[in-house]
């Protein structure tokens, strides 16, 4: 019988967690690290490379935008406070502190900075404390602040008041609280303050959540607490306990929170979703690596999350122990899930469309490039397995051909496992090379030479055999140096009996 070629979209449905193998949609991947599934083709992650050193000799445990005409970005260590805004050697701005885990919000013109153990500041330029005053409360105990219509909201440690301040107060003022433990059904403390809007913006619609310890989210709006008429819940919504002090994440006109049980979005959850729905979305593909993830590290410091709408993606950043950490990333607008391993952020925040991470030994890293701090990265996947549209015969396949977009030249390990199995990568590998044609910017000669356009995918079918009912690719390499985009597979193969 001759040979058939066949094409198979790369995994652009992304990483999924959550499918049996048999019913898993064809364009997903059982294994999809450091490649982002776009609409088209998934491209290997960008790099990063050092920007601000000399931020402590320790962890840089937050980094933080305070956002103003020249804005700024600060790092924060053990003990002190750097400006980290440009590369090079960071400054110091305030020493002596107990902490470097910070909550943050820009308000009227400052960044208001807290951590659960130092009296809050803010920053326009210089740091200062606040003279927030209170009968019962230390200010020093406040670790979340939000803003809202106009005011500063704040959670203190084993509280379940929430505080507040008159309106466009910022650096001083007496607070007031409210008790949420006389609205709430399940109890507990209250862990994070966030808002969401029901008209994506911060109109009519626009509300108040507040996150307890014990999962519920209490819902408010209105914008005077001390006014029973001009403060109002709309409800009480139950999702599982919510991981760590920074279990929060706008996304869009959405607030997502980070569960023991998975990334909830409260706009679900107002709409009358419940856990079910949410496991049967997009973003419930990749829950029960989450829960797995956070039964084993749940209480380590580093869970948060941070939308990158320039690239497209929520990135949810996931401690794997104390000093490593892996990111689940999910496409904004395909809803497609990755993951990405060696990356060692403990807190990511954007400056100027840029994105930056505090990592170990006092450095701030930026997301570039196509590197990691020098190193190659390790890109990994696996597709779904697939019959080919015949789910009883067994096939013969010789060889293969993986539609590959790169710059240059990259080494790749390629198997074919067959059958839900899971082969042995060989030590062998696979050289790729792109077809570009035309010269290279800055070294051909203007106006005699042909301009290269893209990279064009290479042409060279690779020996993989095997003989199986099901086929799933999986492609390994250390990329450096240069992009690369995996567009499809093709696969040259013989169709044989049912036995």
């Amino acid at each position: 019988m001759s040979a058939v070629s066949t094409s198979v979209p790369s995994p652009v449905g992304g990483w999924n967690a959550r499918d049996p193998l048999d019913s898993m949609p064809a364009q997903d991947a059982i294994v999809l690290e450091n490649w982002f599934p776009e609409s088209s083709k998934v491209s290997v992650r960008k790099g990063y490379a050092s920007h601000a050193t000399g931020v402590g000799s320790g962890n840089v445990e937050t980094v933080m935008v305070h956002l103003a005409t020249g804005s700024k970005l600060l790092a924060a260590s053990a003990s002190n406070i750097y400006d980290a805004t440009s590369s090079g050697t960071a400054s110091s701005l305030v020493s002596g502190k107990s902490n470097g885990r910070y909550q943050s919000v820009n308000f009227g013109g400052f960044l208001v900075m807290v951590n659960g153990a130092d009296t809050p500041m803010t920053f326009n330029g210089s740091i200062a404390d606040t003279s927030y005053t209170h009968a019962s409360l230390s200010p020093a105990t406040i670790k979340s602040v939000a803003s809202y219509k106009g005011r500063l909201y704040f959670a203190a440690n084993q509280s379940a008041k929430f505080f507040y301040l008159p309106t466009g107060s910022v650096t001083g003022g007496a607070l007031s609280d409210f008790d949420l433990s006389q609205v709430t059904e399940r109890g507990g403390t209250l862990t994070a303050i966030g808002t969401w809007s029901r008209d994506g913006g911060d109109g009519l619609a626009a509300v108040i959540v507040f996150v307890m310890s014990s999962g519920e989210i209490v819902v408010y709006s209105g914008d005077d607490p001390s006014s029973a008429t001009n403060f109002q819940k709309v409800g009480s919504y139950f999702a599982a306990e919510p991981i760590g002090d920074r279990p929060l994440v706008n996304l869009g006109g959405d607030l997502i929170v980070i569960t023991k049980q998975g990334f909830i979005p409260v706009s679900l959850l107002l709409r009358g979703g419940t856990p079910q729905d949410v496991d049967a979305s997009n973003i419930g593909k990749v829950r029960q690596a989450a829960v797995d993830q956070a039964t084993a590290t749940a209480d380590t410091f580093g869970w948060s999350g941070i939308t990158d709408p320039g690239d497209n993606k929520l990135i949810v950043n996931v401690p794997t122990g104390a000093t490593t950490f892996e990111q689940y990333v999910w496409n904004i607008t395909t809803g497609a899930w990755c993951k990405f391993t060696n990356i060692p952020a403990f807190h990511f925040a954007r400056l100027s469309g840029e994105v930056f991470f505090g990592g170990a030994g006092g450095v701030v890293f930026k997301i570039s490039g196509t590197v990691d701090n020098g190193a190659a990265i390790p890109i990994t996947a696996k597709q779904e397995f697939t019959y080919f549209g015949d789910r009883e015969s067994r096939k013969r396949i010789p060889s293969i051909r993986p539609v590959i977009q790169l710059d240059g030249t990259q080494q790749f390990r390629i198997a074919l496992d067959s059958d839900y199995g899971d082969r042995t990568l060989s030590a062998n590998t696979h050289t790729i090379s792109g077809l570009s044609e035309g010269g290279s910017w800055d070294t051909a000669s203007w106006d005699t030479s042909d301009w290269a356009g893209e990279p064009t995918p290479n042409t060279q079918f690779l020996g993989t055999h095997n003989i199986g009912r099901n086929f799933a690719l999986r492609v390994e390499a250390s990329a450096s140096g240069q992009n690369i985009a995996w567009l499809a597979t093709d696969y040259l193969g013989q169709r044989g009996g049912v036995r």
